[in-house]
């Protein structure tokens, strides 16, 4: 998996209409979920802070697998990780008092 997350794919992950393209995006971010490091490059996405809303619901998805399968059996250091990523972006997005859109909200 690469450091960086694949920007060719998810870059217009909300605009690809055609089913191939969008079974590409789809496959790489189920990809994420199984990676052990796949939850820190979505964590890593997140805090730069360019990631728009669909990509953000993806990483999300991902975070959220690796809390409810891995979590617990994760070495402290990657709980503690995930918990300052958690709370970085919270404080990211406070910071840019943006307006979420109700997806992301109720996800």
């Amino acid at each position: 998996m690469e450091s960086n997350m694949d920007s060719r794919l998810i870059q217009g992950i909300g605009l690809y209409t055609d089913p191939h393209q969008q079974a590409q995006v789809l496959g790489y971010f189920e990809q994420l979920k199984l990676s052990p490091d796949g939850w820190k490059h979505c964590g890593e996405t997140l805090l730069k802070g360019t990631a728009d809303e669909n990509v953000s619901f993806f990483c999300f998805q991902v975070l959220e697998h690796f809390i409810s399968n891995r979590f617990r059996e994760s070495t402290p250091e990657d709980q503690q990780h995930l918990r300052q990523v958690l709370l970085s972006w919270l404080q990211l997005k406070v910071s840019e008092n943006l307006y979420w859109n109700y997806f992301l909200i109720d996800s």
